[in-house]
């Protein structure tokens, strides 16, 4: 590919030719079932489903020596399974009373096979290469890197584990830290109403997913100044010493950051999606068949601990290697609106 831009051409090289490329194969197996109860008025439907994809396709590094440094070649297989629960219910009725609730419960657990041997997915920027390992057992979205054992107390630097006992830090001393892919997601909308009033809101959720937190990169404690509230006050000082969470300020940039489990937070979630409050007026007038009111806040309000802005986020966009990371993402902003419809 290559594009031509103020003058400037460039060619963007994907690799050599490779003649023994072909199309991704999947297989694929679905099954479900669907229940109602109470003259329908409880609905229950549960799908499960298989999905195996063989020769993927992949970019390898390849020797400097032929002119490029990757070539994209068929390789491995990955493994999709899970369940997806959706329950839909007419709670409430009566009279002038009405109320529905619609919610979604699915899990899904992926592996990977067939490979020759670890590698990594593309380098996500400078400082974050080799972060999402592919290793035959594991799943797509498995974080790699070092353990921290805390803050030396005496000179206030990160001790990171020699899981190897070599006495030295080297790749070797590398783990599974972390996994972006969450243990099941939700979701539940509710719908309230009496007479020409109602209240509907929808709540969000993922629970078990890890983030990686590519923003914290950026404080290298070379200063105290543009830094979290958090780094402040972790800090290595003097008085600190025993609870420090953060090492030592130094005015030097020799100090070396290994990606590690200080840039993996726990992601789960519960949002509250939209709330939205309506009244309709009927009839106000012979030629006026009904006038809305309506009033919508999105976006409402976010439960977690993830430090950052936002933790339903995906920067790596449609990499599907690399899911589940921040970097610099916007916060979703809370919206409010006011409407009024009529029907004539």
């Amino acid at each position: 590919a290559g594009m031509l831009e103020s003058g400037e051409a460039m060619i963007d090289w994907r690799g050599p030719t490779n003649p023994d490329l072909r199309w991704e194969t999947t297989d694929q197996a679905d099954a479900g079932i669907d229940i109602g109860f109470a003259n329908n008025r409880v609905n229950l439907t549960l799908d499960y489903y298989w999905k195996k994809t063989r020769d993927l396709l992949q970019n390898v590094t390849i020797p400097s020596s032929s002119g490029f440094s990757q070539m994209m070649i068929n390789s491995g297989w990955v493994i999709n399974q899970g369940f997806e629960l959706s329950l839909s219910a007419v709670a409430i009725d009566i009279r002038d009373w009405k109320w529905t609730l619609d919610a979604n419960f699915s899990l899904n657990r992926n592996r990977i096979g067939g490979l020759k041997g670890d590698q990594y997915a593309t380098a996500l920027w400078s400082k974050a290469d080799q972060v999402f390992l592919q290793r035959n057992g594991c799943p797509i979205g498995t974080l790699y890197g070092y353990k921290e054992e805390g803050i030396d107390p005496a000179t206030g630097e990160i001790i990171y584990a020699d899981l190897d006992n070599s006495g030295s830090i080297t790749e070797a001393d590398r783990t599974i830290i972390g996994n972006t892919n969450p243990d099941f997601t939700y979701s539940l909308t509710s719908r309230l109403s009496w007479k020409g009033l109602s209240l509907n809101f929808m709540l969000q959720g993922s629970h078990g997913n890890d983030i990686f937190n590519y923003n914290l990169t950026d404080i290298t404690m070379s200063n105290i100044g543009n830094i979290t509230k958090t780094a402040y006050e972790g800090r290595w000082t003097p008085q600190t010493a025993t609870t420090a969470t953060w090492p030592k300020p130094t005015a030097g940039y020799n100090r070396t950051w290994l990606v590690s489990d200080r840039y993996v937070e726990d992601g789960s979630f519960l949002k509250i999606k939209y709330i939205t409050l309506s009244y309709d007026w009927n009839n106000p007038a012979k030629w006026l068949q009904k006038i809305n009111f309506n009033f919508t806040v999105n976006n409402v309000y976010t439960f977690t601990r993830y430090s950052w802005f936002e933790p339903d986020v995906n920067a790596a966009g449609t990499n599907p290697a690399c899911p589940g990371v921040d970097s610099y993402s916007y916060p979703s902003a809370r919206t409010y609106s006011l409407g009024i419809n009529f029907v004539f």
